[in-house]
Parts: C-alpha cells; structure tokens; sequence
C-alpha cells in the first residue's frame, strides 16, 4: 500500500502553535492509493470455494415448486393420516407440517403467496392455506378453475 501525502500551506491566522521548525508547507495524511497492479492473487481456488457457497447459500433459499418428497427413516409419530387430513370441507391444521401415507412422510408442498401466506397442496387433487378449508379439485390442479383463481388471488 502506497501511503501519499498532500502538500498543503499554512496560512497566518490558522489555529494552533506554529513552530519554526516547520517552513510555509506542511504535510497532512491523505488516504492511501490502492493500485490495481498491487493486488496479489494467490491462486482461484480460494475464490472459487467462496463462490460455492454463495451459490450455495442461493439456492437454499427455497422455491415455488416443492415436490411431494417422501421421508425414508423419519419418524412418524405424531403425524396424523394423510386421508384423514385431506377431505373435502375439512379444516388444514394452522401447524401443518406434514401426514404419512403407506408408513411414509409426505411432506408439504406449498406454494408461497405475495401477502406471505402459502398454499399447501397434496397429490394433485387438494389445496387449502393453514387454517382453512380443504378444497378438493375436479381434475389435476393446474386445470382446475376453482384452484386456478386461489393461486392468481394469492399472487396477486
């Protein structure tokens, strides 16, 4: 790092002793110059770990599309039925966090609102928000109307 300071000239009536020693011009700390040519690389694969993590940390994040995953090993205790939760009419826990079906974990699989609500859907054939009713489809979601105008109203 090159440290560079300015020439400046002390003027009568400038606060402060004035010593003789010092001429008519002063030095004062300016900050410093960082030239391009002085950084030193030590090689990309430091640079490369970093941006791995980044990307990384990125795409954890989450997204609109969570698949209907199954837990192999999860614990199922708890965890109510899928068919007993997911009926026509019925209400969605406001604390879903999934059901089991075939002595599996079927977790939820939602879709994020604008308002921070979500939508959880289940197989293809239910949607309901926490809380709510639970709407059966007549056909596969993305050709229900009904499911249709939930998702735009949510996204709007």
């Amino acid at each position: 790092m090159v440290t560079r300071y300015r020439r400046s000239s002390l003027s009568r009536g400038t606060a402060g002793p004035r010593r003789a020693d010092v001429a008519t011009t002063a030095f004062s700390y300016v900050e410093p110059l960082i030239l391009p040519g002085m950084f030193v690389t030590r090689g990309r694969g430091a640079h490369l770990a970093v941006l791995a993590l980044v990307t990384l940390g990125l795409t954890a994040c989450g997204s609109d599309q969570s698949s209907e995953a199954t837990g192999t090993g999860s614990s199922t205790n708890g965890m109510p039925a899928c068919t007993s939760v997911w009926q026509d009419g019925a209400t969605l826990p406001r604390t879903y966090g999934g059901c089991v079906q075939d002595d599996q974990v079927v977790a939820p699989d939602s879709l994020g609102c604008s308002s921070g609500q979500r939508i959880i859907r289940y197989a293809d054939s239910y949607y309901a928000v926490p809380g709510g009713t639970v709407h059966a489809a007549t056909k596969p979601l993305n050709g229900d109307r009904q499911y249709i105008a939930a998702v735009h109203r949510c996204r709007a």
